[in-house]
C-alpha cells in the first residue's frame, strides 16, 4: 500500500548535490567518452540532416519502429533548439540519475520514510554499461525502475486506470529498449506473485486479479511480435565464467578498484544479513530473486545486444539498495560510512574528470585533423591495440581510470558527423540507419576496426583467398577484402606498423594518422 511520506529539505539538498557530482565529468566535455557513445551520436547527426546531404550522402534514415531507440526519439526534438552534442549531454546526464532517483523514490515506499541510505545509489551512476557507452540501454532501465516504483505507488487506484495508464507506459518502455520492457515485466510479475504467495489468496479472485495485471503488457507484446516479424538479429551467444564474473563487476566501472568492490558488495551483504544487521523487505524478496536469477542465465549476446550478461546486475544493485532495511547505527558509525561513501563518489568523478578532459583532448585533436579529408570521402579505420588493452591517464593511477582500447573503436563516427564522411563501422543494424548504394557490401551491422595484419592481408592473392573464407558472428564476410579499390583514406590509431606503400600520410597526429590510398 503507498503511503504518504514527507519531504525532507536537507535530504533533497544532498540529492542535488549527488547530482550535480555525478554530472559534473560532463562539464568539462564536448562529446561524452564512452565506448559507443559517438556512434550513437552520429547516428542522430544523420537523422537530423538525411535531406540537407541530398544525393551525396553515404547513407539514409529508414524510419521504423524499433526496441531501443531512447535516444533516436529523444535527443532529435531537443537538437532543434540547442547544439547536437548538448543534447546529447542532457540525455547521458538524465540516463546516469534516473535510476537513482527511481532507487530514493521505491526505497522512501518501501522503507516508510526517506532515509540518507538512499544516497547509495549515486554510487553506481557510473557502472559498466555506461563506460561501454549502452545509453539507450541507461536510460530505458531508469524508465523502468520509475514506472515500476509508479505502479507500486498507485496500487490504490482502480485496475482500470492503472491498466489505461500502464499499457501505455509498458509500449514506450519497449521502443526505449526491450531490456527496459523486460525489467519492468519481470518486477510487476514476481512483485504480482510475491503478493499472492504472502496473502496466500489462490481463490478466483486472486487468480484474476493476476491476470489483470499482466494485461498491461498485451499491447507492448503485440508490439514486440510486429517489430520481431519485421526482422532483427537472431544471434544468441553464452558466455564463459569470466563473463559472468565481468557481470557480476558491472554496477561499478572504477578503474582496477571497480571490479575489487562491485565483487566484495556481495560478500558484505551476505555478512550483514546473516548477523541480521540488514534485512530485506519482504514483498521484494521473489523480485530480486527472479531478476538475480535471470541474470545468472543470460547471454552475453542476446539479438544484438552484446554484453547482454552485464546489465541485469546493474539494474540489480539499484533494486538491492532501495529493498533493505538497515538496523538503526550508533550516530558515528552511520556519519563514517557516509563520508567514506561521499569520498569515493568524490574521487570516482575527480578521477573520470581526468580522464575524459584527457581523451576528449584526442578526440578534439583528431576533429581538428578531420578539416583535411575531403567531404563525402571512404574512411577505412585501423588500430593498432597497445598491449594489455589500456591507456594510461597521465598523472592518474590505474587503479582509479585508464583507457580502454575500445575508447577509440568509434571515434571515427566523428567524421560523419564532421565531413560527411563513410565509415563501416557506423552502427547499421537494427537501427534507423541504412548504408546507401555500393556502401551496403561495406557495412557490417557490428564492425569493428581492423588490425594490421588485416590490412596487409588483403593485399596478397592468398590473403584475399583467406579473407573470402571468413565470416564474423552473424555470418558475414570481411567488408576490407578489396579496401584499396573501395575507400579513400584511411585512419590508423595508434602506432602505425608494415605501412602499405599505396598509403600516403596526410596527417600525422599524436596518436593517428591520415592516409590517402594513392593507387587511383
Amino acid at each position: 500500500m503507498a503511503r504518504r511520506i514527507s519531504l525532507q529539505p536537507d535530504l533533497i539538498l544532498a540529492h542535488l548535490v549527488c547530482s550535480l557530482v555525478v554530472v559534473f565529468p560532463l562539464l568539462w566535455i564536448s562529446v561524452p567518452v564512452l565506448v559507443d557513445y559517438p556512434n550513437h551520436l552520429a547516428r542522430i547527426w544523420l537523422q537530423l540532416h538525411a535531406d540537407e546531404l541530398g544525393q551525396a550522402a553515404h547513407y539514409r534514415v529508414h524510419w521504423q519502429w524499433l526496441p531501443n531507440m531512447a535516444m533516436e526519439l529523444l535527443v532529435p526534438p531537443l537538437a532543434r533548439v540547442i547544439p547536437l552534442e548538448t543534447a546529447g549531454r542532457m540525455f547521458i546526464a538524465t540516463a546516469m540519475l534516473m535510476p537513482c532517483w527511481a532507487t530514493a523514490w521505491l526505497r522512501r515506499q518501501l522503507i516508510g520514510q526517506p532515509d540518507t541510505w538512499e544516497l547509495g545509489a549515486y554510487l553506481f551512476a557510473y557502472n559498466a554499461a555506461m563506460q561501454w557507452g549502452f545509453a539507450n540501454f541507461l536510460f530505458g532501465m531508469g524508465a523502468a525502475l520509475l514506472a515500476f516504483a509508479a505502479w507500486r505507488a498507485t496500487s490504490r487506484w482502480s485496475m482500470a486506470w492503472r491498466l489505461a495508464v500502464f499499457a501505455p507506459v509498458a509500449v514506450a518502455l519497449l521502443l526505449l529498449h526491450l531490456f527496459a520492457f523486460g525489467i519492468y515485466g519481470l518486477l510487476v510479475a514476481a512483485h504480482a506473485a510475491g503478493q499472492l504467495r504472502r496473502d496466500k489468496q489462490w481463490d478466483r479472485g486472486a487468480f484474476f486479479s493476476g491476470v489483470a495485471t499482466m494485461l498491461q503488457f498485451a499491447p507492448g507484446l503485440v508490439v514486440w511480435a510486429a517489430i520481431a516479424g519485421g526482422g532483427g538479429p537472431r544471434l544468441i551467444v553464452f558466455g564463459d565464467m569470466m563473463n559472468k564474473l565481468t557481470a557480476l563487476a558491472a554496477p561499478m566501472a572504477f578503474g582496477q578498484l571497480g571490479p575489487a568492490i562491485a565483487l566484495t558488495l556481495p560478500a558484505l551483504l551476505y555478512i550483514a544479513w546473516r548477523q541480521r544487521w540488514i534485512s530485506f523487505v519482504s514483498e521484494m524478496r521473489l523480485p530480486l530473486v527472479v531478476i538475480a536469477t535471470v541474470a545468472v542465465a543470460m547471454p552475453n549476446v542476446l539479438l544484438g545486444s552484446w554484453q547482454a550478461d552485464i546489465r541485469l546486475p546493474i539494474a540489480l544493485s539499484f533494486l538491492v539498495l532501495a529493498s533493505i532495511r538497515i538496523r538503526p547505527l550508533p550516530r558515528g558509525t552511520q556519519l563514517a560510512l557516509l563520508t567514506a561513501g561521499a569520498i569515493l563518489l568524490g574521487v570516482r568523478c575527480t578521477a573520470l574528470t581526468l580522464q575524459w578532459t584527457d581523451l576528449d583532448r584526442d578526440y578534439q585533436e583528431f576533429r581538428t585533423a578531420l578539416t583535411e579529408l575531403p567531404k563525402n570521402s571512404r574512411l577505412l579505420v585501423v588500430q593498432t591495440k597497445v598491449a594489455g588493452g589500456r591507456h594510461p591517464v597521465p598523472g592518474m593511477p590505474t587503479l582509479l581510470a585508464y583507457h580502454l582500447n575500445a575508447s577509440f573503436y568509434h571515434m571515427a563516427s566523428l567524421a560523419v558527423i564532421d565531413r560527411g564522411a563513410f565509415i563501416p563501422t557506423l552502427f547499421t543494424g537494427w537501427t534507423l540507419i541504412r548504408p546507401n548504394g555500393t556502401n551496403a557490401s561495406l557495412a557490417l551491422p557490428d564492425a569493428m576496426p581492423m588490425l594490421p595484419e588485416e590490412l596487409q592481408a588483403a593485399l596478397t592473392p592468398e590473403g584475399r583467398a583467406m579473407l573470402a573464407g571468413l565470416r564474423n558472428q552473424v555470418g558475414l564476410p570481411p567488408y576490407w577484402t578489396d579496401w584499396p579499390r573501395r575507400f579513400d583514406h584511411v585512419l590508423w590509431i595508434g602506432p602505425p606498423m608494415n605501412v602499405p606503400s599505396i598509403l600516403v600520410e596526410s596527417h600525422r597526429g599524436s596518436f593517428f594518422r591520415l592516409y590517402r590510398i594513392s593507387n587511383r
